[in-house]
């Protein structure tokens, strides 16, 4: 869970980053936050399997940062909102 925690914090801060760096606004300030937000996704496991990168801990990964992202959406998506100007 520690590592999903961190993955969503460098994934908020990556997303409004961006969003501040290319001077976004509306919809499309709103969509790259929450793209950012998402959690890790599926095709990392699928590389961990196939070149015997520790398969189960990014499994672990996998499922607990989806986990997560899921407790945090109503939150996340009430952010993108109001970056949005509709919240």
């Amino acid at each position: 869970v520690g590592r999903a925690l961190l993955r969503l914090a460098v994934g908020v801060t990556a997303g409004t980053a961006t969003v501040w760096l290319f001077g976004l606004r509306g919809v499309p300030a709103a969509s790259v936050f929450l793209i950012g937000s998402m959690p890790t996704a599926l095709v990392t496991y699928v590389f961990a399997q196939r070149f015997d990168k520790s398969p189960d801990r990014v499994a672990g990964v996998v499922v607990s940062s989806t986990i997560v992202t899921f407790a945090a959406l109503p939150f996340l998506i009430a952010v993108a909102l109001r970056i949005a100007g509709a919240g």
